[in-house]
């Protein structure tokens, strides 16, 4: 049964300078927990869906808690010079498939002090 979350839809408004965390719990049809062991994790965040230009989460996942971390240092935002943009994360499976768990937009309030 593939893995399924609460609430495919999730918008975000991020501040640039600051960290940023989202915390996924992955469960099945039945609501029960999904087994993310020999599974893998990315999440991006672009300004548009075919834009080059993106910035990678960091992904940790407990396979005790099927929970997974999407994480932003301060840092990795530093760079970015958009307001708005759309993000995703995607599970792959150990047999390869890959399943979207979570999609958005994304507000970026871009940081004035430096």
């Amino acid at each position: 049964m593939a893995a399924v979350t609460l609430n495919l839809q999730d918008d975000y408004r991020i501040e640039q300078g600051s960290p940023f965390k989202v915390k996924i719990t992955c469960k099945d049809a039945l609501g029960a927990l999904y087994s993310l062991v020999e599974s893998t994790c990315a999440a991006q965040i672009r300004p548009y869906v075919e834009s080059e230009d993106k910035i990678s989460f960091t992904v940790s996942i407990n396979t005790a808690t099927s929970e997974i971390t999407l994480s932003l240092s301060s840092t990795a935002l530093d760079d970015i010079t958009y307001e708005a943009g759309v993000w995703d994360c995607e599970l792959t499976e150990s047999n390869g498939d890959v399943i979207r768990l979570v999609e958005g937009d994304v507000e970026i309030s871009l940081n004035v002090t430096r």
